[in-house]
């Protein structure tokens, strides 16, 4: 299990983009998501439109646990 700490605020306007960003090819929407991935010290969010990929990464404040 990864347990970690976002703030909600952050976490609400980067799936907003995502989710907008995926949303904008209508015609090929089997194509279109969002994943969102932990690598390391990395949180990594993922989504496509079916054309283009769009990625953000936030690194892990380890002494707090928290993403930046």
């Amino acid at each position: 299990m990864i347990k970690f700490e976002i703030q909600k605020k952050k976490f609400q306007q980067i799936l907003k983009t995502h989710s907008e960003h995926a949303a904008n090819y209508q015609l090929s929407n089997v194509l279109s998501n969002i994943q969102i991935a932990v690598k390391g010290d990395v949180l990594n969010f993922y989504s496509t439109d079916g054309n283009r990929l769009l990625r953000t990464r936030l690194k892990l404040d380890k002494e707090h646990r928290t993403f930046k």
